[in-house]
């Protein structure tokens, strides 16, 4: 056991009418959260699994859809739960080495579908509609406030047809009153958040692994696994020193709070890597953009 690692580490995998824990084996894994387009992600590799257990994941499609849901939890924290999507065993150095791969929100950003809208009728009903054809994807709340803020009271002034994939077809419509705003899944929730706007949430950051690092655009911070941190969401860092990586000065004209650390930042991108059976440190390293 790690001096400085959390060890408890459990993968819950659920399917229809059945559930597989696997726990007290070998397990490494890497988890990406980011507000970009893309799913976060876990990577997942699990060392000595029983035949049984490899079975029981043999068949993760159901028309091309994932029915395997992933859920995992270091020291009874919840860090990530999404689809299964992948699944990948073989024999290697006398033991059974299975890799799985895991996307929050693989369904739904596939999802597609045809909806008829009619004249008169605003982007919420409409986004509303949209929302209702991927509740059986597994997501289970939608933060629209912000649409709600804009236009979202502003109605379509003729019938239109969206017909495809569904996440797109809401981009497509909050691009014209949110041009500059991030479309993600966290959490089991769909978020639509402008780039200059935060999640109400706010954690203070004292305990690193290194000092954090400062630049133009904002830091990077490496801390023992964390489960409060959340894309979207602030952060203040405390430490007792930085390493600072700032280009011409005369150009970007850095704050004082830019270097001293000080100030809030908004976080992009989280990565949380972890093991049980060696002396590397658990951690955590978010990537965040300055903001005042």
């Amino acid at each position: 056991m790690g001096k400085f690692s959390t060890r408890d580490i459990v993968i819950t995998i659920t399917a229809p009418s059945k559930e597989l824990i696997i726990k007290d084996l070998h397990i490494d894994i890497e988890i990406i959260k980011t507000l970009s387009a893309t799913p976060n992600i876990a990577n997942i590799t699990v060392f000595g699994l029983a035949k049984y257990s490899r079975d029981f994941l043999s068949s993760i499609y159901d028309d091309q859809d994932s029915q395997y849901n992933v859920k995992i939890s270091i020291d009874n924290n919840n860090l990530y739960q999404g689809d299964l999507v992948n699944i990948q065993s073989m024999f290697n150095v006398g033991t059974w080495e299975t890799s799985l791969f895991a996307n929050e929100g693989y369904n739904a950003f596939r999802k597609k579908a045809k909806i008829e809208t009619k004249k008169g009728e605003t982007r919420e009903d409409i986004l509303e509609t949209m929302f209702g054809t991927l509740a059986d994807t597994g997501l289970n709340e939608f933060d629209i406030q912000s649409l709600k803020d804009n236009c979202g009271k502003k109605s379509i002034l003729k019938r239109i047809t969206y017909d495809g994939n569904i996440i797109e077809n809401i981009k497509n419509l909050i691009r014209d009153c949110l041009p500059d705003a991030d479309l993600f899944i966290d959490d089991g929730k769909l978020n639509i958040l402008p780039k200059n706007k935060t999640l109400n949430k706010n954690t203070i950051l004292t305990n690193f692994l290194a000092p954090p690092e400062l630049n133009e655009k904002g830091c990077k911070a490496i801390m023992q696994t964390n489960s409060d941190v959340q894309i979207g969401a602030t952060v203040e860092l405390r430490a007792k020193s930085f390493n600072q990586s700032f280009g011409n000065l005369t150009t970007n004209r850095a704050n004082k709070a830019r270097f001293s650390g000080e100030g809030t930042y908004k976080i992009i991108e989280i990565a949380h890597t972890f093991d049980n059976f060696t002396e590397a440190v658990s951690k955590t390293e978010i990537t965040g953009t300055f903001l005042r």
